[in-house]
C-alpha cells in the first residue's frame, strides 16, 4: 500500500514519542518550570503532527495512485516496487528491482490488499502469510522463476509516409522547441505556465521602469505593491523551472539504468521489451530506436550542433508521435 520500512520503523518511532509524551504530561506538578512544559508539549504535539502527515500521505496519496495502477494492470504489478508487468511474462524477474515475481501470487496479494475478495480474519491472515512467505522467497532466489516468453503485440512499423495534422505538427513543434518536454517532467500546462510567466515578468518590468506608471508611485510607501506585479510572474517562473529538476535526476537515473530506452511519454523503463510494442505506463504505442534517440538527445553528454540537434529531435519526435497516433 507504498508503505516502505523505512517510514513503517517512523511511525513506530513517532507513535512511543507521543505515548510516552503525553503520559509524561499527565503527570507533570503544577509547580514544574515552563520550559519543562513547553518541551513535553513540542515533542508530543511534535510527533503527532509528523505523524498525521505520514499517514495522510501513505493512506492518502500514496494508497489512491496505488490503487489506480492496481486496477489498471488487474493487480499484474511488482508486490515490491509496483512496477507494473503489462507487456511481460506471467513468470519472470522484475526489471526494476529484480525480483522474482508470478502473476497469480501478484493478484492473489493485491486482491488481499485491496479487498477484492473478503474471507474471515482467520482465513485473510492465513492467505496473506502465505502469500508473502512466498513472495519473500521469490525476491531472494529469483533464480527458481522460470521467465515465460510476453505475450506478441502487433504493432504497425511498415506504414505509408507520415504526414502529420495540423494539431500533430504544432505539438512537434513545440517539443522540438522544449517548451513541452515529458522526458524532463515539463508537461503542456507546466511548459504554458512557465512561457507565460517569464513573458508577464520581462514585460512588467519594462513597462514599470520606462515610466509608463508613474514615479511617485515607485518611490512612496507603497512601492513594494508595485514590485509584485512583475515579482509574483518572476517567482511562478521560477517555481516552474524548479519542479522538474528532480524528475531530470531521477529520469537521468533510470535512463542509464535501461541503456536510455524509455517511453518519451511517461519515462517509464521499455528495455526489457521488443523493439515496437505498448509501454505498460501510459498505453502508448513505442518504437525502440525513437525511445533511445530522443534520451540521447536530453541526456548525453555530448553537444552537437544546433542544427544537427534540432534535426536529430524533429525526427526522432516525429517518429514518436507518428508510432503513438497510428492506428492499429
Amino acid at each position: 500500500m507504498g508503505m516502505g520500512k523505512y517510514q513503517g520503523r517512523l511511525e513506530w518511532a513517532l507513535g512511543i514519542v507521543l505515548v510516552v509524551g503525553f503520559s509524561i504530561a499527565m503527570f507533570i506538578p503544577s509547580s514544574a518550570p515552563g520550559w519543562v512544559l513547553i518541551l513535553v508539549f513540542s515533542l508530543s504535539y511534535g510527533a503527532l503532527f509528523v505523524l498525521m502527515l505520514s499517514w495522510a500521505y501513505t493512506r492518502g496519496l500514496t494508497r489512491i495512485r496505488l490503487e489506480k495502477r492496481v486496477k489498471k494492470h488487474d493487480g499484474f504489478i511488482c508486490v515490491w516496487c509496483s512496477y507494473p508487468f503489462t507487456g511481460l511474462g506471467d513468470d519472470g524477474h522484475c526489471p526494476e528491482c529484480g525480483a522474482g515475481y508470478r502473476k497469480e501470487l501478484c493478484q492473489r496479494l493485491f486482491g488481499l490488499a485491496y479487498r477484492k475478495y473478503t474471507p474471515s480474519p482467520q482465513e485473510f491472515g492465513k492467505r496473506e502469510s502465505a502469500a508473502w512467505r512466498e513472495a519473500i522467497e521469490l525476491r531472494e532466489h529469483p533464480e527458481l522463476v522460470q521467465p515465460t516468453p510476453p505475450p506478441v503485440i502487433e504493432v504497425l512499423v511498415d506504414a505509408p509516409v507520415f504526414s502529420p495534422t495540423k494539431e500533430q505538427r504544432y505539438e512537434i513543434d513545440q517539443l522540438v522547441l522544449r517548451r513541452i518536454d515529458p522526458r524532463k517532467g515539463v508537461g503542456p500546462m507546466l511548459g504554458s505556465i512557465k512561457y507565460f510567466c517569464l513573458v508577464l515578468a520581462i514585460s512588467l518590468f519594462f513597462i514599470m521602469n520606462w515610466g509608463i506608471i508613474p514615479a511617485n508611485r515607485l518611490n512612496g510607501p507603497g512601492v513594494f505593491k508595485w514590485m509584485l506585479v512583475y515579482i509574483v510572474p518572476f517567482v511562478g517562473f521560477l517555481i516552474c523551472w524548479l519542479i522538474p529538476i528532480g524528475i531530470r535526476k531521477r529520469t537521468y537515473a533510470k535512463a542509464r539504468k535501461h541503456n536510455f530506452i524509455l517511453c518519451p511519454w511517461c519515462r517509464h523503463g521499455l528495455s526489457h521489451l521488443p523493439e515496437v510494442g505498448i509501454c505498460p505506463g501510459c498505453e502508448s504505442k513505442f518504437s525502440r530506436w525513437a525511445c533511445e534517440q530522443l534520451y540521447l538527445n536530453a541526456y548525453r553528454g555530448f553537444r552537437p550542433s544546433k542544427i544537427e540537434l534540432r534535426e536529430r529531435e524533429t525526427e526522432g519526435w516525429t517518429e514518436a508521435v507518428r508510432i503513438r497516433d497510428q492506428e492499429s
